[in-house]
């Protein structure tokens, strides 16, 4: 199962880059270091490497280098085991110790990448493998770290550089590497986009909804306001608050000044409206 980039750990990270390891590392390609060992010493090293016994190996890489800790090789030696051991942030030193004691071991600065990498320090590896570059352009192993380091920054765009510049150097890794890592990120990452773009033209379909919503609720509102407010017709308000000409006639009688009195009464209460009281008003004048 290839590995999630968001969520890889440093041990998923540490068991890729072993596979990477088994394929392109000896310890008989580094030969500054290997000829500074015993007979019987590279007899046993290599034993170790080959059944992967990486506690053996740091054990006696601790033996020889005793109270030396300036010996470029056993310094190696250690770092290779503990980076094996999932220890990288007690191999990163070594490395950096056989650095400054031998610089041009460039297997020593891979090495050191790759534990920055599975630890997590992805600018400190990007720099590390940028800088093997610089220096050993046909070196492989960098291009396909560095090209690693941008798939766990989740940087497809610069992956696919490096990948294209390890095509060109290692097609079989390169193959690898797209097939188990950048495609898969790529495939990840553009169904994300996909998720993350339905997401937000559902929150926006959802805010639309609500304020055509919040709109229809005002309306409404704003017309059973306009209801209650409506101006009934003077005909029906006088049928309602006036009594009719048979009860006036049938009432004791009143003058008009007290009638009109009434009339006026009732218009500054706003029980009727200003064409009821005209009307009314002209009525009653018209009696006089």
């Amino acid at each position: 199962m290839p590995i999630s980039l968001r969520s890889a750990t440093a041990a998923a990270v540490f068991i890729l880059l072993l596979a990477v390891a088994a394929t392109s590392h000896a310890f008989i390609s580094l030969p500054d270091l290997w000829s500074t060992f015993s007979a019987g010493d590279k007899k046993t090293i290599d034993e170790l490497e080959k059944k992967q016994d990486w506690n053996g190996m740091h054990e006696l890489a601790r033996k020889r280098l005793g109270a030396n800790d300036t010996d470029a090789a056993w310094q190696y030696v250690d770092g290779f085991a503990l980076q094996r051991l999932g220890r990288c942030s007690e191999a990163i030193p070594r490395f950096r110790l056989v650095l400054i004691v031998k610089p041009e071991v460039k297997d020593a600065q891979n090495e050191l990448g790759r534990c920055l990498l599975a630890d997590g320090q992805l600018d400190a590896a990007r720099s590390t493998f940028a800088g093997l570059i610089g220096s050993s352009p046909h070196y492989w192993q960098a291009y396909y770290n560095l090209a690693l380091v941008y798939v766990r920054k989740q940087d497809v765009f610069n992956a696919r550089i490096y990948l294209e510049q390890l095509r060109s150097r290692n097609r079989k890794m390169a193959a690898e590497i797209e097939e188990s890592e950048i495609n898969p990120l790529e495939a990840r990452l553009e169904q994300e986009r996909i998720g993350e773009a339905n997401r937000k033209n559902e929150e926006k379909a959802r805010v639309e909804q609500e304020r055509v919503a919040r709109e229809r609720e005002l309306l409404a509102r704003e017309v059973d306001e306009a209801r209650a407010k409506a101006v009934i017709p003077a005909a029906a308000l006088e049928a309602k608050l006036l009594p009719s000409e048979p009860q006036i006639a049938a009432a004791p009688a009143k003058s008009v000044d007290e009638k009109l009195k009434e009339l006026k009464r009732l218009y500054a209460k706003k029980l009727i409206t200003k064409d009821a009281y005209g009307a009314r008003q002209k009525e009653l004048l018209n009696q006089q």
